[in-house]
């Protein structure tokens, strides 16, 4: 019941208010099936994401780490599972400043996807994104470049050919953002991209 309260909260928008539902239900969930569990360790990985969000990064990191040793003890190091982990431990590592941390967190990830899924856009290209930007701010854009060079043509490889189309848009932001918008413009025509809370 916590879990679920926890979840409708965030998913509503009020991450300050699932913190402790979450807390709740590992603590529950410890009591019943103790700390080696894929339960326990989903859970903590959801209240590190929402700890990132209220911006309580050492917080949001320890549990992030313990719910990836926890995971990777049980599943083994390479499993699918892990990339949702290593994405917010390297998205908390950022945010604290601890690019060198970022970069290795979100090699770690995309080298599980390019293993279990290396032809999924939907996989990899996120995961891309966030890594050229760690490596900008780490100040290694060379090393980013190559990984620009990969998404753009991973890109080239899947999008349909449409007479209209032009090309791909990537943008690579320099930090983690909620909400905003971009507007593009190309040949008269503007559009206008709404985010929500995306990373």
């Amino acid at each position: 019941m916590a879990e679920a309260l926890g979840d409708l909260e965030w998913q509503a928008g009020h991450s300050a208010l699932s913190i402790g539902h979450y807390q709740r239900a590992i603590d529950a969930m410890l009591r019943s099936a103790g700390e080696r569990s894929l339960d326990v360790a989903r859970l903590r990985s959801s209240l590190g994401w929402v700890l990132n969000e209220q911006a309580q990064l050492h917080a949001a990191r320890t549990q992030l780490q313990l719910a990836l040793d926890t995971s990777s003890a049980l599943v083994g190091p390479d499993h699918p599972s892990l990339v949702s982990i290593w994405k917010g431990l390297a998205a908390v590592a950022s945010d604290l400043g601890d690019t060198p941390a970022a970069v290795q967190a979100a090699e770690r990830g995309l080298a599980i996807v390019r293993q279990s899924n290396p032809g999924s856009v939907d996989s990899l290209f996120p995961l891309l994104g966030n890594l050229i930007t760690y490596l900008v701010n780490d100040g290694r854009p060379q090393e980013a470049e190559k990984y620009l060079k990969e998404a753009e043509a991973l890109l080239e490889r899947s999008e349909p050919k449409l007479p209209a189309c032009d090309g791909a848009l990537m943008v690579c932001l320099p930090s983690r953002f909620f909400g905003g918008e971009l507007v593009a413009s190309s040949r008269g025509s503007v559009e206008l991209f709404r985010w929500g809370n995306e990373i």
